[in-house]
């Protein structure tokens, strides 16, 4: 798998959660449901309006092998105006912290982010000198501004 390192200091980010369940794979259904969602009731067109380089990002945040579960977030950088989103309900913020990550971009479907998710850490990480460093997993999602839709993506794993 091709990937570039890259470094980038910690920042804010902002955006709608879900809790979801790893039992048998439920996250491969539940987190694509949620995107569905976000982007019916128009939460995504809100947050990609605010955007910074970064793009929309889907971001694991908690996962607890224990409880088998995760927290993600539909997430963008934080905006510097604290009144951007006030028809947005339910929003949480989080913070991303300075990592070192191996960055694996895809200009194909979004819908192969599942894979491309399983060839990461059964063939990839097997292959490298490099371990996950424990912080959050980022998605994230390139908008073509003139049609609104995604046109790439890149996942973001930190590694050590």
């Amino acid at each position: 798998m091709e990937y570039t390192i890259n470094e980038k200091p910690g920042f804010a980010v902002v955006g709608r959660q879900i809790s979801v369940s790893t039992v048998g794979g439920n996250q491969f259904q539940e987190i694509p449901e949620f995107w569905q969602q976000v982007m019916e009731d128009g939460s995504f067109k809100q947050l990609a309006k605010e955007m910074s380089d970064l793009g929309v990002m889907g971001i694991t945040l908690d996962y607890d092998e224990e409880a088998e579960s995760i927290d993600y977030l539909i997430a963008i950088e934080k905006p510097a105006k604290n009144d951007a989103f006030q028809d947005l309900p339910n929003l949480v913020e989080a913070a991303i912290p300075a990592s070192t990550w191996a960055v694996f971009t895809e200009k194909g479907p979004v819908s192969r982010i599942s894979s491309i998710y399983q060839q990461i850490y059964q063939e990839w990480f097997p292959a490298v000198d490099f371990e996950h460093a424990g912080t959050p997993d980022l998605e994230i999602y390139n908008i073509d501004h003139s049609t609104g839709e995604i046109s790439s993506f890149e996942i973001w794993i930190p590694v050590n």
